[in-house]
């Protein structure tokens, strides 16, 4: 089983990539954010915007690591290891799994089984995790905003970080009531 411990050891000598795909507006710059903060080591975030507007999908991308002279570059992910999709809707847009290695992963806020998941993104290779963090969201925000509850699914295939770190990244970013 992966374990923080065994993803710290291997962070000292490689990079952990990722991806966020949204639509702006939902919080995938955030989340991103959200990530390096989180994060024990160095990372940076890179966002990359289309037509600037609300609703126009947008890609964020992450580099952690905790060896510092690794995560200099400010230029896309090409190859994530981890992508997280937080608008089920962008999957029939944009192809959310190119560049990911095989036993990458995808984690997508769905209620989608994951066999149909895969033929939608055209790979068996990869792993897919499901979360519905759109019905999440709107219960106990009342908003669809899922780029914290995606974290959440990110946290449990990952372990980059704890729910702990991932809270006081929040708190920290957040300040006074939410």
């Amino acid at each position: 089983m992966l374990t923080s411990e065994h993803i710290k050891e291997v962070l000292k000598n490689y990079v952990v990539n990722l991806r966020f795909h949204a639509r702006g507006g939902q919080g995938g710059v955030t989340a991103s954010n959200l990530c390096v903060e989180a994060f024990y080591g160095y990372g940076v975030c890179q966002p990359l915007f289309g037509a600037e507007r609300m609703g126009s999908p947008t890609e964020s991308y992450v580099r952690l690591s905790s060896n510092e002279d690794l995560v200099r570059s400010n230029e896309q992910v090409y190859g994530p290891h981890f992508v997280s999709v937080l608008d089920p809707s962008l999957l029939g847009e944009i192809n959310v799994a190119a560049g990911m290695p095989k036993g990458g992963w995808l984690i997508v806020n769905s209620v989608m089984d994951q066999v149909s998941l895969q033929d939608i993104v055209g790979r068996k290779d990869i792993n897919i995790a499901t979360i519905d963090a759109t019905r999440i969201a709107l219960e106990i925000l009342g908003r669809n905003i899922t780029n914290t509850i995606i974290l959440g699914a990110l946290i449990r295939v990952s372990h980059i970080f704890t729910v702990d770190e991932l809270s006081n990244a929040i708190m920290r970013r957040f300040k006074g009531e939410l």
